[in-house]
């Protein structure tokens, strides 16, 4: 059918990018993109009625339409350049930059794939590189991106494209708000984001996305922590990501509350478990606003949870989060000290763990897990660890009782 659309509208054209990619690391798509050398309107028009799919254009100046068949998409657009090499050179990464010819079909001699600028390679490396550094001017999202792709694939960033970002990083902003989210979303929708947000905040776009952060570095707490508010924020998150493998073991009996919890979508992309992310990255953020120091020398930080909120609500509207997720994620971080709240407590009284359950309805998984990696990063004390488990299970017991 694609063969039948392609050749009466077009000379040559050539799949590309991210299908080819998957292929050569074993994973399936539903995503695949084709180059037209021809009129690739009257590509996609004629596949669409062909294959009853639907026709979207998705950018008229620049020749992209959409064919959407099931589960599955496909885009046409024109080249970026004079011949499929010319045109690779001009994609985001080399690892995104393999093509094969799909139309005209050749009589089995043609070169299967064109590699000009070393994909396949970087494949087998797990390396993120530019095919050249201009294609991050050109469009400033492929900084957000690359960081997306490696926290998704689990590959490295090249060091030279590392520092062109870190050059760059601040002309993200002129990119498009919604192409920033959506990438935002995919990053930490991965499995392992930690260790990839740690080399965002290094390369410099993490402050510049969210300048927050800068007011939380440096900012010192009180003797129940190792880190500054930014180092203990980076270390809840790491916390949230051990907790999202081990609370089957840890908070045992409870799986069918928790797994739901952080499977179901918040919309925009985001779930449960990516918003949890989130929350953990900035649960602390209104602590610097709030410090004070008493006599003694101690520092305090009373009411940062409610401020937390205030400026969380603010950031995630800045993202174009959905009311939904804007409105669970400040939930979460308006609640985050009521576990450690409880845990002070002589004896937890039913009452209490009533007005808990009220104040936080169905998001009762989320902010336990919070409120666990919280306490989880600012100790190393074991105990104390076992006893938030501990208190996470009558919480949770409680929850099934309402």
């Amino acid at each position: 059918t694609l063969y039948s659309a392609l050749e009466p509208t077009c000379r040559e054209a050539f799949l590309v990018g991210g299908a080819i990619r998957d292929h050569f690391l074993g994973a399936s798509s539903t995503d695949f993109d084709i180059v037209v050398w021809g009129d690739p309107e009257s590509a996609a028009k004629t596949f669409a009625r062909k294959t009853r799919g639907t026709f979207v254009i998705l950018d008229s100046e620049e020749d992209i339409y959409r064919v959407a068949k099931g589960g599955e998409t496909y885009d046409f657009c024109a080249p970026k350049g004079p011949d499929a090499a010319s045109d690779a050179r001009d994609r985001d990464f080399t690892i995104n930059a393999l093509s094969a010819r799909v139309w005209p079909r050749g009589d089995g001699t043609d070169t299967p794939l064109i590699d000009p600028t070393g994909g396949l390679s970087d494949l087998a490396a797990g390396v993120i590189r530019v095919p050249s550094l201009s294609v991050l001017s050109t469009d400033p999202v492929r900084m957000l991106r690359a960081f997306r792709f490696a926290a998704t694939l689990g590959f490295t960033i090249d060091p030279k494209t590392t520092d062109e970002i870190h050059a760059r990083c601040r002309d993200l902003l002129s990119g498009a708000r919604e192409r920033i989210r959506d990438e935002w979303t995919k990053l930490l929708s991965a499995d392992l984001v930690y260790p990839v947000i740690r080399r965002m905040d290094d390369a410099g776009i993490l402050p510049v996305m969210f300048p927050e952060i800068e007011t939380m570095r440096g900012v010192s707490q009180n003797r129940f922590h190792s880190y500054d508010v930014w180092g203990h924020s980076l270390a809840c998150l790491e916390e949230v990501e051990l907790l999202l493998t081990t609370y089957p073991e840890r908070l045992g009996g409870f799986e069918g509350i928790i797994r739901p919890y952080l499977a179901r979508p918040l919309g925009g992309g985001w779930t449960g478990a990516s918003l949890l992310k989130l929350t953990a990255l900035f649960h602390d953020v209104g602590k610097p606003v709030t410090r004070d120091v008493r006599e003694d020398g101690e520092a305090t930080f009373y009411g940062h949870e409610n401020k937390g909120a205030v400026t969380f609500r603010s950031m995630c509207l800045r993202l174009l989060m959905g009311r939904r997720a804007v409105r669970t994620g400040t939930v979460l971080i308006k609640n985050h000290m009521r576990l450690l709240s409880l845990s002070r407590m002589e004896k937890i009284t039913p009452r209490a763990l009533g007005r808990l359950i009220r104040d936080v309805g169905d998001n009762l998984p989320g902010v336990v897990l919070l409120g666990l990696a919280d306490t989880g990063a600012g100790h190393t004390d074991g105990r104390r660890v076992d006893n938030g488990d501990m208190l996470a299970r009558s919480i949770m017991e409680a929850y099934l009782r309402v």
